[in-house]
């Protein structure tokens, strides 16, 4: 295989997510609810395989990082608000999953519009666990709905299932607290010095 081509897959494979995903949300609005739950295990596929083949095939770069990132982000906050809608997940795990990905957003780039900055940041190890987890949370409330759909378990399952929101909210602002603590730590110390400046 072509070098060059090497280099874009592992990006086409992300920027396939924001296809599929539309696609999935359409097939679950029209009830056709096995194929909205393959193509989503499609999407959670090529989140796994787009940086395994990057770094197999020494395919990193900067562009694929940040798209890698807002693809997750923007997954995320279209099943969970679709969900949302329908009642499936809590309106306040949508509004807190919201608030810290425009906190996140903003933080990164601050960062990166300054002119020291030091380029795109890898993501830490609990963002990658923070972003496996809500794929494999995203999937299980699929699964609710279609096999819970229509019976009198709904209402006890959807309880249960606010024990799993709970433990991704507090993980979620534990991703924030940890970004927040490596981007302060990495900041150029003039920047930091200008911040911490008390006034005249």
């Amino acid at each position: 295989m072509q070098k060059s081509l090497k280099q874009k897959i592992p990006n086409y494979l992300t920027l396939s997510r924001l296809f599929l995903m539309p696609l999935s949300l359409y097939f679950f609005n029209s009830h056709f609810h096995k194929l909205a739950f393959f193509s989503y295990v499609l999407i959670a596929f090529t989140d796994f395989l787009d940086g395994r083949l990057a770094r197999r095939w020494n395919a990193c770069s900067q562009s694929g990082i940040v798209l890698d990132q807002i693809c997750d982000k923007l997954v995320g906050l279209g099943f969970f608000g679709t969900l949302s809608w329908m009642g499936i997940c809590p309106v306040w795990f949508l509004a807190l999953l919201l608030g810290t990905t425009l906190l996140l957003t903003t933080g990164y780039l601050v960062t990166q519009l300054h002119p020291d900055h030091s380029g795109p940041q890898m993501t830490s190890f609990w963002g990658k666990w923070s972003t496996a987890l809500q794929y494999l949370w995203i999937g299980w409330l699929l699964v609710t709905v279609i096999w819970f759909g229509k019976s009198e378990k709904l209402a006890y399952v959807l309880h249960w299932n606010q024990v799993g929101f709970i433990f991704l909210s507090v993980l979620q602002i534990w991703v924030l607290v940890n970004y927040a603590n490596r981007w302060w730590k990495q900041a150029p110390l003039k920047w930091r010095s200008h911040l911490t400046k008390e006034p005249s």
